[in-house]
């Protein structure tokens, strides 16, 4: 029916630098983007699919990249049939700190609270994400703009409000400022149960050696599956298909980004200080009006929230044809919905 082509990016998975290239010299988006663009144009020419549809999907950060990689495809003669979005994120910006952030992810401390029954008399799921929705971009952002000057009345509010939806006490919203960080709630959320929940799929929970940390330690996702997906890869790749390598399969980026991975951006629109590739996918889509958009989000993840992909579609500044092309799934799971 179709190929399926994986690559891992750079440093990752069995995908290294050769020759005089070093890590420091893909770790970037542009340079991330320009080693995958060539990928895709190798691949096409080696084994002739040059005229075939062409799909690609990311996820995470490869959310990012596939958006920057529909407009940087398309100037290299490359057009696109579609692009799935899986957990997505566009903008750094909207997505570590900033009041978009907070608005962002209060559905989704809603969609978590009523999983662990912090929610009395919990209405349907769908219903109360709505309405969560509909606070978090109403009252809930008008408060946070107002900064320092909102008023004490309007602030005692807000954090009853807020405490309907997230299952936390209007004593510790009110300490938190009304900004409850995605860390904090993690470590919050189930204290009374002396349990974390996790940040890739919350549903995950786990325990600490104390109760009265602000943050987790680590991810009680990652540590429940882990070890079955990178087994279970490996005695795929290298027992069932006999693959031969002196490299070890790495499931993470072993040479460690850290601060180093260069977060700039030359966009659609020109040098961006912090990267939106969202502008190079709507200025994909305005060129390629025919090409179709899934955007797959999990209620329950805590990295990239849904209701955050939702703003990042949303400020594509399409026209309503562009707009029709964008289908959106959600799934009750987390970052990786295909866990369930």
């Amino acid at each position: 029916v179709s190929d399926l082509v994986f690559i891992d990016a750079p440093t990752t998975g069995l995908s290294r630098e050769v020759g005089k290239t070093e890590p420091k010299d893909l770790f970037g988006v542009d340079k991330d983007l320009d080693a995958f663009a060539r990928t895709i144009q190798r691949y096409l020419t080696k084994y002739q699919r040059w005229n075939d549809p062409k799909f690609i999907i990311g996820e995470s950060y490869g959310t990012t990249r596939a958006a920057g990689l529909s407009a940087k495809l398309l100037d290299a003669g490359v057009q696109l049939n579609g692009i799935t979005f899986m957990s997505t994120v566009f903008n750094f910006a909207d997505l570590f700190g900033g009041e978009q952030s907070m608005i962002g992810f209060l559905p989704t401390y809603a969609a978590d609270a009523w999983y662990f029954d912090k929610i009395p008399d919990k209405p349907p799921l769908e219903e109360f994400l709505q309405q969560a929705r509909d606070f978090a971009s109403g009252p809930y952002a008008q408060a946070l703009q107002k900064g320092n000057a909102i008023g004490h009345a309007e602030k005692q509010s807000i954090a009853q409000q807020m405490a309907h939806f997230i299952g936390l006490s209007p004593d510790y919203i009110l300490k938190s400022n009304l900004r409850v960080d995605p860390s904090r709630f993690r470590r919050e959320l189930l204290r009374d149960r002396h349990q974390i929940i996790g940040r890739i799929d919350s549903r995950y929970v786990g325990t600490e050696p104390d109760n009265v940390g602000d943050s987790a330690d680590y991810d009680p996702q990652g540590s429940a599956i882990t070890g079955a997906f990178v087994g279970a890869l490996n005695d795929y790749l290298f027992r069932d298909l006999g693959y031969k390598t002196p490299l070890v399969y790495r499931p993470n980026n072993y040479a460690g980004i850290g601060d180093d991975w260069d977060v700039t951006h030359k966009s659609a629109e020109g040098r961006q200080a912090i990267v939106n590739t969202g502008v190079d996918l709507a200025d994909a889509m305005r060129q390629n009006p025919r090409m179709k958009v899934l955007s797959v989000n999990g209620i329950y993840d805590l990295a990239t929230p849904f209701h955050g992909a939702e703003y990042e579609f949303h400020q594509l500044a399409l026209e309503p044809q562009l707009q029709a092309n964008i289908r959106y799934e959600y799934y009750p799971a987390g970052h990786m919905m295909y866990v369930d």
